[in-house]
């Protein structure tokens, strides 16, 4: 049944031209995905026929539900993740391109544009969260993942509680983790093989463990710097010291905090 279900919608996505009936099929994909083997749905070329249709306005959020649903299915090679990142980026930037003012968007933007903006940073977050390292072995997927950070940074600034603290500051924290947790691994191998390998010259053992840091170091380093900045400006700032004067001509002082900043900070 499964089958059934899926070569339907690839007809349809394949052949039709009719919106509406589009954004229907996409609709019950999203419904069955949760439920059906990732091995049915790789069967057939749903994927590229989902980006051809994220173009269009009203597919849009439906594609990207979609696409958040495949982030957990199992791949059945690497190179499919790649390809499918790979494939959505340059959607993507046809759809909102990376120099737009993305938190101003959100601001201004109907609730359809602000739903977009959220389900492409969930997108992106769980898309690294599940395949971060596969995206960083070929040089064209290693681009394709710094523009996808870099609308990350972009979607950071967004002055949305849910987007920033929920969303965002918690995948740039896992992040982070991620990289420091590979460096001190790497330590860790480097120390052990130094105690048990006495025969090897330290110096090369010193200079393998630099090579393995390096690229990956270079990779992020303009990733890492954007996030210093992103993170420099969501600090609480000092709290607004106000002095006033009471009926009694009294001088008192009051102190005023950011409550947004301070429970976006926590």
């Amino acid at each position: 049944e499964s089958v059934l279900i899926y070569e339907c919608c690839f007809r349809v996505l394949s052949t039709s031209e009719e919106t509406k009936l589009i954004c229907a099929t996409l609709s019950t994909l999203l419904t069955v995905l949760k439920y059906i083997p990732s091995a049915d749905f790789f069967k057939f070329s749903l994927l590229d026929l989902m980006m051809d249709n994220f173009p269009r306005k009203p597919c849009s959020n439906l594609v990207l539900q979609c696409l958040i649903e495949i982030v957990g299915l199992d791949f059945p090679k690497v190179n499919i993740v790649q390809l499918m990142h790979n494939l959505f980026l340059h959607e993507l930037q046809i759809v909102l391109p990376l120099n737009m003012d993305i938190p101003l968007s959100y601001d201004i933007g109907s609730s359809e544009t602000q739903a977009f903006i959220q389900n492409l940073a969930m997108f992106l977050i769980s898309f690294y969260q599940c395949h971060l390292g596969v995206l960083e072995i070929t040089a064209e997927a290693k681009t394709a993942l710094i523009t996808g950070l870099d609308y990350l940074i972009k979607i950071s600034y967004v002055n949305d509680t849910e987007v920033k603290k929920q969303g965002c500051l918690l995948f740039w924290k896992y992040f982070v983790l991620e990289l420091l947790e590979a460096h001190l691994n790497l330590d860790d191998s480097t120390e052990a093989s130094n105690i048990t390998a006495f025969e090897v010259n330290p110096l090369d053992m010193i200079d393998e463990n630099v090579s393995q840091i390096k690229p990956r170091k270079e990779l992020f380093a303009e990733i890492m710097s954007k996030l210093r900045m992103l993170l420099i400006s969501c600090m609480v700032k000092p709290e607004d010291v106000l002095i006033v004067e009471d009926k009694n001509q009294m001088i008192d002082c009051e102190a005023m905090m950011d409550n947004d900043a301070l429970l976006q900070d926590k």
